[in-house]
């Protein structure tokens, strides 16, 4: 075979590759960055633990942002910070938490999933390593202040869920699992009025087999309405450790009908990189809806993990973007 038809080949195969590559981009619908805020701070009782971050969510009732990360001690951390994100000092820049919280699961047991707070409440999955069990844990925010809800039984999963979405819409309250490159789906629904009790499981299985179009290797999921229907949406993310230009928003109708559960896509987007002093990309970790408007949404994202300084344990950002979804 001469160079020229070996050549050929090889495009032939390069082309095909890269066709088979999940990397579409929607014309109307787009992504584009704002800001970086930050860098966050926290340390406990002078002791400190570096801190693999691994989910952000954002309270609407309290103002107020969560963010979970995984214990170099083998602890997992549930930091809470004022939403206004004011410095504690002017010359250090520092954004320190209001409380933090370290769950009460076993050592080892220190994989806390990405969560999402509805009206106030928020469940974080406790997990260990891939294939390990998983324990749902119910929190509730106040000014100030987040606490265990001791009434709320632990829910416990066989399998490894790494993040969890959490919505409570015209009285049905719905709890979304995916476990490990989200290649499985689980959701719970409750009618009761306390929302985090006498779940029922409306589906358990393969994620793909409810879905419409091809999935990704999602870390973090928000569940959520995002125009005047009565229709849910789901955003779900990922993106990679090393390659910065290399992430995925994938926005799916949630549809909970008679026949079952479905997942519609409605895009998938590709985002450029914006992250900065790292290769990590945007969506490596979890996401957050901040704001809602006219289907323009607030998007705050956290892939970098807090890191030791002299005093404290430092995070460098959390980026703003906007995401605008048009008809």
């Amino acid at each position: 075979m001469d160079l020229y038809t070996k050549s050929y080949y090889l495009l032939v195969a390069w082309l095909l590759l890269i066709s088979s590559c999940k990397t579409p981009h929607i014309a109307n619908h787009s992504y584009e960055h704002q800001t970086t805020i930050g860098p966050f701070f926290y340390e406990i009782n002078g002791k400190s633990s570096s801190c693999h971050t691994q989910g952000i969510a954002w309270c609407d009732k309290t103002n107020q942002l969560i963010i979970t990360c995984q214990g170099a001690d083998k602890q997992a951390y549930l930091l809470l910070y004022d939403g206004k994100l004011k410095a504690k000092s002017p010359a250090t820049k520092a954004i320190m938490p209001l409380k933090i919280i370290t769950t009460d699961a076993d050592i080892g047991n220190d994989h806390p999933s990405a969560t999402q707070v509805s009206k106030g409440i928020f469940p974080v999955a406790i997990a260990g390593e891939k294939g390990t069990p998983t324990t749902i844990y119910f929190y509730q925010l106040t000014k100030g202040n987040m606490n265990k809800i001791e009434a709320a039984a632990p829910i416990l999963y066989p399998g490894h869920l790494g993040a969890l979405a959490y919505q409570t819409i015209d009285g049905v309250t719905y709890l979304v699992g995916v476990g490990w490159d989200a290649t499985y789906l689980v959701v719970w629904k409750t009618t009761d009025p306390s929302r985090f009790t006498n779940f029922k499981v409306l589906y358990e299985g393969k994620t793909a087999a409810v879905c419409n179009a091809p999935i990704g290797p999602y870390n973090s999921i928000w569940l959520g309405k995002i125009d005047d229907t009565d229709q849910l949406t789901l955003l779900t993310s990922y993106g990679s450790f090393y390659r910065k230009k290399y992430n995925f928003l994938d926005v799916w109708r949630f549809s909970d009908e008679e026949n079952g559960l479905s997942l519609n896509q409605i895009t998938s987007l590709h985002v450029p990189g914006y992250t900065k002093e790292t290769a990590r990309s945007l969506f490596f970790e979890g996401f957050t809806v901040r704001q809602i408007k006219n289907k323009q949404l607030t998007i705050w994202s956290a892939p970098h993990d807090f890191k030791s300084t002299k005093e404290f344990f430092r995070m460098k950002h959390i980026y703003e973007g906007k995401l605008e979804l048009l008809d």
